[in-house]
């Protein structure tokens, strides 16, 4: 209990874990610019510039542009002749995207923008290129640009585990999307919680939607060294209308569950005796239309990279966490981060964790078809006794 309570923790590019979960925007912005630009590695750091960019482009307008940078503007496109905001692209998304042209009555407003200068792969292939997908995975939200960015910055995990870099890290990532991107709305409990402990941050509007609902960090040991990588679930965007949008929710889903396709051969496969198909995961086989798609879940982007990259025999080894985002309305780990805060038990539901919780019905089928252990994802909560 000493190592989860009270953990060593590493440090992250030379700084404090537990200092960055309260940095503020601009230290934020000024931390990733100066770690992606010095990255010791070239190749790694070419890349890291390049996605860098990627993610200020769907950032809220209050982003901060190094001085010298062209950035392109993704959130909000411009008029290429106005050079001022294309209402064409209403309402702003989080999201790159391209027109279709097509009747809203039948067909999405967008679709995503699948650019092949946004495939990006971890471990890096300048680390470890025999272990690395040759075409990459397609990304397009700033959400999951920044855990990617986080992803590839740390190259020295000796001693990595859960309590001591993965947990605080995906606090951190989590603390900065929700002070980066979206609405910057502090994410609501579904039930009145029996624990005081949980309050309202001052909204400010900024971004759009909601901060993702999960954030999530998977990761192995192997090859003299620690890999993990980082990923949200589906969010930065805005939907609700669709006499301005069309069919933009169903799209955008399609996208994400389409990354999964060929992942593993599990287009090939059944699925508690189903084919592999969008409307078809045993999430909405249990909730029905208010359950979620494959691919939609925090740990898509994760187990995109990391179930893929290894071999059978290592995978079983492979571990995760996910934190619920309801972490960051909580009255204690508002001020600093705790882990036994973090650990505490859900007062709906004695015996399981709060805020880190195990894979949902999909996830976990997913870790089953990458021959996973599904035990390594899930972690009891600490009794407040303790």
């Amino acid at each position: 209990m000493t190592s989860v309570l009270h953990p060593k923790y590493l440090k992250f590019c030379e700084e404090s874990l537990i200092d960055m979960y309260n940095w503020e925007r601009e230290r934020i912005f000024d931390f990733l610019y100066n770690a992606c630009t010095t990255h010791p590695n070239e190749t790694t750091k070419q890349t890291l510039i390049s996605v860098y960019k990627q993610f200020l482009s769907l950032c809220p307008l209050d982003r901060k542009v190094p001085t010298g940078w062209d950035v392109e503007h993704n959130f909000k496109p411009l008029n290429p002749k106005t050079k001022k905001p294309d209402k064409a692209y209403d309402p702003a998304q989080h999201i790159y995207r391209t027109l279709t042209g097509e009747p809203l009555d039948t067909s999405s407003k967008f679709n995503v923008n699948l650019n092949s200068t946004w495939k990006h792969t971890t471990p890096e292939p300048a680390r470890i290129p025999n272990l690395t997908s040759k075409d990459g995975v397609s990304y397009w939200n700033h959400y999951d640009l920044l855990g990617f960015i986080l992803s590839l910055l740390q190259t020295d995990l000796d001693g990595a585990t859960k309590d001591n870099f993965f947990l605080p890290l995906t606090a951190v990532y989590g603390r900065w999307c929700a002070k980066i991107g979206g609405d910057r709305k502090t994410p609501k409990l579904p039930k009145p919680p029996k624990d005081p402990a949980i309050t309202a941050m001052a909204d400010e509007q900024k971004g759009v939607g909601a901060v993702p609902t999960v954030f999530q960090c998977t990761w192995v040991a192997d090859k003299g060294g620690v890999y993990f990588a980082l990923g949200s679930s589906i969010a930065g965007y805005d939907w609700g209308n669709k006499t301005q949008v069309g069919k933009w929710q169903e799209s955008l889903q399609r996208t994400r569950f389409d990354l999964l396709h060929g992942w593993n051969d599990i287009h090939t496969q059944l699925i508690e005796g189903k084919v592999w198909d969008f409307d078809n995961s045993p999430n909405r086989t249990k909730k029905g239309k208010a359950g979620t798609h494959y691919g939609n879940c925090g740990e898509t982007y994760p187990f995109l990279h990391i179930f893929h990259s290894w071999t059978i025999a290592i995978r079983e080894n492979v571990n995760g966490l996910a934190l619920k985002s309801f972490f960051l309305a909580d009255t204690v780990l508002t001020d600093k981060y705790s882990p036994k805060e973090m650990h505490k038990e859900d007062p709906q539901r004695p015996g399981k964790a709060l805020y880190i919780i195990p894979p949902c019905d999909n996830c976990e089928s997913l870790v089953q078809v990458a021959k996973g252990t599904p035990d390594n994802f899930v972690y009891p909560p600490i009794p407040s006794t303790q």
